[in-house]
């Protein structure tokens, strides 16, 4: 019944057969392909981080290990100096010490049972090409996804319990505390992959960056050094027009002699950038390696 003559449901079954081990066929070369992806990702992230890691920093942050509230006050945020503290974050989840690797922020895995089905603002960028000038025209092809400055942890809790607000973010400018309310911290997240560069600019807040999974380079440039940094004009005024790493000295000339201090911030380490006071900002360049 097999021949040139069988019945038109024999051939429809056969077709279906065939369809399937199509199917299947295509889902292992598939996920063949994603695992080799990901294989080459993690060696290209390793590459990535042992080249930032070697990257000379010329005025580096001051490290100091886990400070009390009264120092990081007095000797850090009043004083207004940009430090790396280390051994804060020793004990989040998200880093997979304290928890196991099941909940490591690294688990790739994890991440997607948790979070991957979500649906989260996504800003893009031409793999820091054209960093200076966030309202660029370019091909969508050309850019980077990321996503940047979301309160994601409102959106998904079981991230939100991955980490640990320090208690540094307690830490008020003026005399008074805030008997332990902390409706003034704000407490954001970003993702993104290796290359990712936002823009020089500043923000109203004092910071502290705390890095999860990867490293990220990141230059700090004091208010005094407003007049050289050529903010750009209108809604994006606390941008700078200076694509950093590649400036333009005939159009930027005054930039080359802005004076700045850098860092490498590296997983389980906070970058405390702390504003001027009286409203005045520093400005500050990320250089995301591996996110």
């Amino acid at each position: 019944m097999a021949g040139p003559f069988a019945p038109s449901e024999t051939h429809k079954l056969l077709a279906g057969v065939e369809q399937q081990m199509e199917e299947r066929t295509l889902r292992k070369e598939q996920v063949r392909c994603i695992k080799k992806l990901r294989l080459e990702k993690r060696v290209l992230c390793a590459a990535d981080d042992a080249k930032e890691q070697k990257r000379k920093l010329v005025f580096p942050f001051q490290v100091v290990k886990m400070p009390t509230l009264d120092e990081f006050r007095h000797r850090i945020m009043m004083q207004n100096k940009p430090v790396i503290i280390t051994g804060a974050m020793e004990f989040w989840p998200a880093l997979g010490r304290a928890a196991g690797p099941d909940r490591a922020w690294k688990n790739e895995e994890y991440i997607r049972r948790v979070a991957g089905l979500r649906t989260v603002p996504v800003e893009l960028e031409n793999n820091g090409t054209d960093s200076g000038n966030p309202g660029s025209q370019a091909a969508p092809s050309n850019k980077l996804g990321y996503l940047a400055q979301h309160r994601l942890f409102d959106q998904i809790p079981a991230l939100g319990r991955d980490i640990v607000t320090p208690d540094y973010c307690t830490v008020q400018r003026a005399n008074h505390t805030n008997d332990g309310e902390d409706e003034d911290i704000t407490i954001n997240c970003w993702f993104g992959p290796g290359g990712t560069v936002s823009p020089l600019h500043f923000d109203r807040k004092d910071n502290l960056l705390c890095q999860v999974v990867g490293v990220k380079y990141v230059r700090l440039y004091a208010p005094e050094e407003s007049e050289k940094l050529y903010a750009m004009e209108g809604l994006l005024s606390n941008t700078s027009q200076v694509q950093v790493e590649n400036p333009d000295n005939n159009k930027f000339p005054e930039f080359c002699h802005a004076k700045y201090v850098e860092c490498i911030l590296s997983e389980a380490q906070a970058g405390s950038d702390v504003c001027y006071r009286f409203g005045s900002n520093r400005c500050m360049l990320e250089v995301t390696r591996r996110s």
